[in-house]
């Protein structure tokens, strides 16, 4: 590709049909600049991204489990809760079925 577009811009002066100035000089250069970039540099610079890719993905990954395992021991935290309410409930049933009865008793003896 270089030494077709070196033989076309060759052919190009001979005939005169380019008019070699600063801006024609530079605007060359800038172009085979470019191309020089993206040959030698594609792969590295496909392989950073390709890189950052991957570690996003790992860190998503991480947090996701960390979010999953973090709602799972709500869930668990929450049951235990409820259990412990459930648990204080009783013994406060329990507690005044007790007291109920020590006193229909105390009264049945002051009798």
């Amino acid at each position: 590709v270089l030494l077709i577009a070196f033989l076309v811009l060759i052919a190009v002066t001979s005939k005169e049909l380019l008019i070699y100035n600063e801006e024609t000089i530079i605007a060359v250069c800038f172009g085979l600049f470019v191309y020089v970039l993206n040959k030698n540099l594609k792969n590295m610079v496909a392989n950073e991204l390709q890189d950052r890719a991957d570690k996003i993905r790992h860190d998503l990954e991480y947090f996701s489990n960390v979010r999953k395992e973090t709602l799972n021991n709500l869930i668990e935290f929450h049951q235990l809760r409820q259990n412990l309410t459930t648990e204080i409930d009783n013994i406060a049933k329990f507690s005044e079925t007790t007291l109920l009865s020590i006193l229909k008793k105390r009264q049945l003896s002051l009798k």
